[in-house]
C-alpha cells in the first residue's frame, strides 16, 4: 500500500445472518487473510469459516456465508475466541476458552459431507414413500411430524467429520482458592438467617476459615478464636445481584484494580450474576478473585450472550455453540437473548438441559413472548413484566412453572427508569463513600446534567413493584439485579424500589439473598446464615428490618470469610491491612492514600 494511502481498495466483504429483526445481513466480525493472499478466515455468526480470496477486477465481491458464491468452508460449530494462521499459512489455528486448536489447511475439503448427500437422498425417498402411502389426512400429518423429528436430530458434521485433523491443545493451569486460616466469632447481634421467618437475638455466628460453623445462642468461643462484638447490630447473609452488569471493566488486557468489583463489596453485594459480558474476560476475572488475586464479590457470570445471528436450524447447533460455554468456559447459566423465532428459542431451552445449563432470557417489552418463555421452560426471565396490573392466572402461571423474575425496576419498562429517581431526589455526586470506588468522571457522566427530569407521580417504578410484590406472595421466585447502572449504591436503590410496591423489609431482603441464591444456581452455598454455608455476610449499624434504608448502614462485609470495612474495604479480619490506593485516588479532586474524602456532608437517600 502506498503511503498516502491512494492505491486503497476493498478486496473482499464478508456478511452473514442478521441481528434481532435486521432484515439486512451483517459484516463478519473479523476477516484475516492468509500470508500468500489465497485464503481468508473469517468469523461470522460466531462460528469460523474459510473461504477463496476471489481475484478482484472491478467491484469487490460480498460473499453469504449462507450462499457462497467461492469457494467456502465452515470450520467449527462450537465457535471460536480467536484466531489465525500458523506456519507461514499452512495451518489454521483458533482458541476456545483455554484451550488452542490447529488444523492443517491441506486438510479442509470443500466438498460436501457424505452424510449431507445421504440425507437429501433419503428425504427425496421418504417424501415419495410419504406421498404414496398416506392417504388421508392424519397419517400424512404424522409422516410430516416424523420428517419433522429427523430433521431436527440430523447433527452437524462440518467440525465432527474433521477432529481427526485437528489437534487441540489444552492449557490446563491450577491454582488454589482462596481460603482464609482462622476462626471468628460475631457476637451479641441480631441475625436475619433467611431460613424462612427466622431472626435470632443476641446471637453468635461462628465462621472456621471460609464457612460458617454455627449459627445460634451465645456460647464458648472456640479456642483461639477471634471475638467481634457487634451488639446492636444486625447480619444477613450477603447480597446477591441476579442481574448484575459489569460494564465498566477493562478488556482484554485485565485490571487488577477492578473498581466495579470494589465497589459492590462496599455495598454488601458478595456475589453476582453478569447475565450479558460482551467478551469472555469476564471469566477471567472470576479466576482472580476466586484466587485471592484481586478482590471482589463473587463473580458468576453468562459469558457473552447468545443472540438471533447464530440462526439455529436444530437443537444439535445450539448444542454445539453452547458446547463453547459449559466445556470452555466453565460455566452453567447462558443468556439466551432473543435467539430467533419460537422454536429456535425452544432449541436452546432443549440443548441447555441435556447440557444441564440454566438458561434466562427476557421479554423485550412483550408480555406474550414473556409467557412463551415460561411455557417453554427458561430459567429466568429478566427484566419488568410491562403489563400491570397482572392477574392470578399471569401469577401462577410464573409460581407454578417454577420461572425466576428479575425486575430491575432501575431500568424499568412503561415509564422512567428508576435510576431517574435517585438522581434527581437524593444526592449522589457528593457521595463520599460512592467517590472512593468510582472514578469521578463516571459519575460526573451519571450525575451531572442529566437530559430528563419528571415530576414524582411519573414514575412507575412503585406501580411495577406491587405487581412483584403479588408474585413473591404467591410463591414466585423473585431477584434482585441492579443491572450495572451504578456499581454497588445502584443495588441499594433497587431494594428500596421493591419495598415501594409493599413489600416488606424481610420480603426484599429474602429476595436479595435466599431467592438470589436459587436464581443464580447455588443455593448448597449461599443465600441463608446455616452451619456449612459459605461465610458471605453483611453487618450493619442499623436494622434493615425496621426500615429497608438502612440496608445503606454497612460496618463490616464478610465475604468467604474475610472481614472488611464497609466504608473503606480496609481489611480486619484475618489480617489487618488497608485497600491498595485505586488509581483514580490521584485525580484533581480525589484525596491522597490514607486521607478522607472531602466531599462535605451527605445527604442520604
Amino acid at each position: 500500500m502506498r503511503y498516502d494511502g491512494t492505491d486503497r481498495r476493498t478486496h473482499l466483504q464478508v456478511k452473514g445472518q442478521g441481528l434481532y429483526f435486521f432484515e439486512e445481513p451483517i459484516p463478519a466480525d473479523d476477516l484475516v487473510p492468509s500470508p500468500d493472499g489465497q485464503w481468508v478466515l473469517a468469523h461470522v455468526q460466531n462460528q469460523l469459516y474459510l473461504l477463496a480470496m476471489p481475484a478482484v477486477g472491478g467491484e469487490a465481491p460480498t460473499v453469504s456465508v449462507s450462499g457462497p458464491s467461492v469457494p467456502l468452508k465452515k470450520i467449527t460449530d462450537i465457535g471460536a475466541d480467536y484466531f489465525g494462521w500458523a506456519d507461514d499459512g499452512k495451518t489454521i489455528a483458533w482458541a476456545i476458552g483455554a484451550s488452542y486448536f490447529r488444523q492443517p489447511l491441506s486438510s479442509i475439503s470443500f466438498e460436501p459431507p457424505k452424510d449431507e448427500k445421504k440425507e437429501g437422498e433419503k428425504k427425496d425417498t421418504d417424501k415419495k414413500d410419504g406421498d404414496a402411502k398416506d392417504s388421508d389426512k392424519d397419517k400424512k400429518d404424522s409422516s410430516d411430524a416424523k420428517k419433522d423429528e429427523k430433521k431436527e436430530e440430523k447433527k452437524p458434521q462440518k467440525f465432527k467429520e474433521q477432529e481427526k485433523d485437528v489437534q487441540e491443545i489444552a492449557i490446563d493451569l491450577e491454582l488454589p482458592r482462596k481460603t482464609p486460616k482462622g476462626t471468628v466469632v460475631l457476637r451479641g447481634a441480631t441475625v436475619v438467617t433467611m431460613k424462612g421467618d427466622e431472626v435470632l437475638k443476641d446471637a453468635d455466628v461462628v465462621v472456621e476459615n471460609n464457612r460458617i460453623t454455627r449459627v445460634g445462642a451465645k456460647g464458648s468461643a472456640p479456642s483461639g478464636a477471634k471475638v467481634f462484638d457487634v451488639r446492636g447490630k444486625t447480619i444477613t447473609p450477603g447480597f446477591i445481584d441476579t442481574h448484575a452488569h459489569w460494564f465498566e471493566i477493562r478488556r482484554g488486557i485485565l485490571d487488577t484494580q477492578n473498581w466495579a468489583f470494589l465497589a459492590n463489596l462496599a455495598y454488601g453485594v458478595t456475589a453476582g450474576l453478569d447475565v450479558q459480558t460482551g467478551t469472555n474476560d469476564m471469566f477471567a476475572y472470576q479466576d482472580l478473585v476466586d484466587t485471592g488475586d484481586i478482590i471482589g464479590q463473587r463473580a458468576f457470570s453468562t459469558g457473552p450472550g447468545v443472540f438471533s445471528d447464530n440462526n439455529f436450524q436444530s437443537a444439535e447447533e445450539v448444542k454445539g455453540v453452547l458446547t463453547k460455554y459449559r466445556k470452555y468456559y466453565g460455566t452453567h447459566n447462558i443468556k439466551s437473548y432473543l435467539v430467533g423465532n419460537r422454536k429456535q428459542r425452544q432449541y436452546m431451552v432443549q440443548a441447555a438441559k441435556e447440557l444441564e445449563m440454566m438458561p434466562t432470557t427476557e421479554g423485550a417489552l412483550d408480555l406474550k413472548l414473556d409467557l412463551t418463555h415460561v411455557f417453554d421452560g427458561f430459567h429466568g426471565n429478566e427484566h419488568t413484566l410491562p403489563i400491570a396490573p397482572l392477574y392470578k392466572d399471569v401469577l401462577q402461571m410464573f409460581v407454578q412453572s417454577g420461572i425466576a423474575e428479575t425486575p430491575t425496576l432501575i431500568v424499568n419498562y412503561g415509564g422512567p427508569f428508576g435510576e431517574d429517581y435517585w438522581y434527581e431526589f437524593s444526592e449522589v455526586h457528593d457521595n463520599a463513600k460512592l467517590n472512593r470506588f468510582t472514578p469521578h468522571r463516571v459519575i460526573d457522566e451519571k450525575t451531572k446534567r442529566r437530559p430528563s427530569w419528571f415530576r414524582k407521580d411519573e414514575y412507575e417504578f412503585p406501580k411495577l413493584a406491587a405487581q412483584v410484590a403479588k408474585l413473591e406472595r404467591a410463591g414466585g421466585l423473585v431477584g434482585v439485579g441492579s443491572h450495572g447502572q451504578l456499581q454497588g449504591l445502584g443495588y441499594h436503590w433497587e431494594l428500596w424500589m421493591l419495598a415501594s410496591g409493599g413489600m416488606s423489609p424481610l420480603e426484599v431482603l429474602k429476595c436479595a439473598t435466599v431467592n438470589g441464591s436459587k436464581i443464580i444456581g447455588r443455593p448448597e452455598e449461599l443465600g441463608t446464615i446455616e452451619p456449612g454455608k459459605l461465610a458471605d455476610l453483611v453487618i450493619f449499624d442499623k436494622n434493615p428490618l425496621e426500615d429497608i434504608h438502612n440496608t445503606n448502614t454497612i460496618h463490616w462485609v464478610m465475604k468467604n470469610g474475610e472481614v472488611f470495612e464497609g466504608d473503606t474495604l480496609n481489611q480486619v479480619w484475618p489480617e489487618q491491612k488497608k485497600l491498595e490506593p485505586l488509581w483514580f485516588w490521584n485525580n484533581y479532586d480525589a484525596p491522597k492514600a490514607g486521607e478522607p474524602l472531602q466531599y462535605g456532608k451527605t445527604a442520604q437517600p
